[in-house]
């Protein structure tokens, strides 16, 4: 063996050592990291939302992503008085009408599914195959009874419907109502999403207006 092929053989041989070394530190490194817990977590996944150019029956998607949940994009409605005297009307055409098989925060397991009856934070994407959702104001009729002409949202892919309390309706493929992040509200028109309300603040003020 030549000189040259010597020497070339032994370079390699050392780029790949030093390769194999950083391959192992690297993870062992990151290992050394202090573990973060979910809330942790959101706190530096939020988002502040201005929710101000919303108009009453009307919906605002914003996208908002972190690595525990995989969501999509949020859905902010602003119901009107009139759509939620609806609500309790629905009860006996829903699956889950108390949301007690569904996710959202303990804060927001109201008869509104939120902090403030009048706006709805939900993850627009439906609980059976993850599609996302269409927002109606007035869903039209096809085979469903009447109350699903009623606003809400409908599910392009499968017919999955929920109401304006994300709540699924019987007979949909969705398994369970839409999923409520962490959210709570900054100002009147201001929404943080991705983080649980501050300690401080008032757990009366829980579905009310």
């Amino acid at each position: 063996m030549d000189d040259a092929k010597r020497k070339f053989l032994k370079q390699t041989a050392i780029a790949m050592t030093v390769a194999g070394g950083a391959v192992v530190t690297i993870p062992f490194i990151s290992s050394m990291r202090p573990v973060q817990t979910e809330q942790e977590y959101l706190d530096e996944h939020n988002a502040l939302v201005d929710i101000s150019d919303i108009p009453p029956g009307g919906m605002k998607e914003v996208p908002w992503t972190n690595e525990w949940h995989l969501i999509g994009f949020i859905a902010i409605v602003r119901r009107t008085e009139q759509e939620l005297s609806y609500l309790d009307q629905l009860l006996p055409d829903l699956k889950d009408p108390y949301s007690k098989e569904s996710e959202q925060p303990p804060y927001v397991q109201n008869a509104y599914r939120s902090l403030r009856k009048d706006i709805f934070v939900g993850v627009n994407r439906c609980t059976h195959l993850g599609c996302k959702l269409l927002f109606k104001p007035h869903l039209e009729k096809h085979d469903w009874p009447d109350y699903a002409r009623l606003a809400g949202f409908d599910c392009p892919c499968h017919g999955s419907l929920f109401d304006l309390a994300g709540r699924v309706y019987k007979g949909s493929p969705g398994r369970t109502n839409l999923t409520i992040p962490p959210h709570h509200f900054v100002a009147d028109n201001l929404i943080r999403i991705g983080a649980h309300p501050p300690a401080a603040q008032s757990p009366s003020s829980e579905g009310k207006a």
